[in-house]
């Protein structure tokens, strides 16, 4: 009951906070949801076709797009059964367990694929927080590095949390400790996942206008 008042508030929140900051661009929800129509048709679909584009190019595009397309369906089999109230059950518990299978297979090619091209230095760090503090505008590209971190350690948890409640380790309390664990990890790596699609966005707007 808790978790659910406070996903749903968090998230709310979080939500309307993004698009009231890009408001001032010009981007409206529907643009938003233009941009990640196009941007999955462009990644998943178009991508193969250009030929100009290295094949490690596209298997990193694919890949991300891919894992996303994934993260989604996880959120939407677990999350709606919390928002009516109820237990991940039936068919959603299926197409859940399923998908995260998949999706753990396509992290590991995902980590090996970006690490390097996301690697962060600390005078990068130390330019984030400067410009942060004097309220300048921060660079998009170091931000999306930094989350790029954060979802890797926020992935951990929620996984490794799962795993081990597949073994007699634990009893009920333990078992309820793991499962909050893998809530509120999700909870935090999905926050993650909006802000890596709203620095998306606003590259896209600066790039394009």
């Amino acid at each position: 009951m808790i978790f659910r008042v406070v996903s749903i508030i968090i998230l709310t929140a979080v939500l309307v906070y993004l698009f009231r900051k890009l408001k001032p661009h010009k981007i409206t929800p529907k643009n938003v949801w233009q941009f990640i129509k196009e941007d999955f048709k462009e990644n998943l679909v178009i991508a193969w076709r250009i030929k100009a584009v290295s094949f490690f190019q596209k298997a990193k595009s694919i890949t991300a797009h891919l894992c996303a397309a994934l993260f989604i369906i996880l959120f939407i089999t677990a999350f709606l059964p919390v928002l009516f109230g109820f237990h991940m059950t039936g068919l959603f518990m299926l197409i859940h367990v399923s998908t995260a299978i998949l999706l753990s297979i396509l992290l590991v090619v995902f980590v090996f694929l970006f690490s390097n091209s996301n690697q962060l230095s600390l005078e990068e760090l130390q330019n984030l927080v400067n410009d942060y503090k004097q309220k300048k505008s921060i660079d998009y590209q170091i931000m999306l590095k930094v989350l790029y971190w954060l979802i890797i350690v926020l992935i951990l948890p929620a996984m490794l949390s799962i795993i081990l409640m597949l073994y007699p380790l634990f009893g009920t309390d333990g078992l309820e400790f793991l499962a909050d664990v893998h809530r509120w990890s999700v909870l935090l790596l999905t926050i993650c996942v909006i802000f890596v699609q709203y620095y998306r966005v606003l590259i896209k707007k600066e790039v394009h206008g």
